[in-house]
């Protein structure tokens, strides 16, 4: 269902002005449509940079744990996306990511180079790096997301 910007008009009520449905409905579906401010890979974290009212997309550039800066991260790119492309982000439930060999049950969080990481990888967080939850892993490919908006500042 898509429905453009506008304004139902109910006689003698009052006027509702109507944000494009297809935006809510993604997010029922734990999808967010996304614009993106540089280029995004698939699998990379995202995190809100402000709202495109032209394109009813939230504008996100790539989360990076190295940086406070670039957090928390709402959700992860399920496809590539060029400079100012439109997709959509993943932002809870199954998610899938090509080849990635995700540990069963493994915590993953957002990993230093965006992408997401668990213990033992060369892009998990260390010291003085962001340490923000995104989910599980659950196989090769998959993964379950239920992002922790709140992050932790590793020791």
């Amino acid at each position: 269902i898509e429905i453009a910007d506008g304004d139902l008009n109910w006689p003698h009520l009052y006027t509702l002005t109507v944000r494009r449905i297809d935006v809510a409905l993604n997010n029922a579906r734990g999808q967010l449509k996304i614009k993106a401010n540089e280029s995004i890979a698939i699998g990379d974290c995202v995190y809100v940079l402000g709202w495109n009212p032209d394109d009813s997309a939230v504008v996100v550039g790539k989360a990076d744990a190295d940086s406070d800066s670039n957090m928390p991260a709402v959700g992860v790119a399920t496809e590539a996306v060029s400079l100012n492309g439109l997709s959509v982000a993943k932002t809870s439930g199954l998610a899938e990511f090509g080849s990635t060999a995700f540990p069963a049950n493994s915590e993953l969080v957002v990993g230093t180079d965006s992408q997401l990481s668990w213990s033992g990888e060369s892009n998990y967080p260390g010291s003085g790096d962001c340490l923000q939850v995104m989910g599980s892993g659950v196989t090769t490919g998959k993964v379950v997301l239920h992002p922790q908006i709140a992050y932790n500042i590793v020791p």
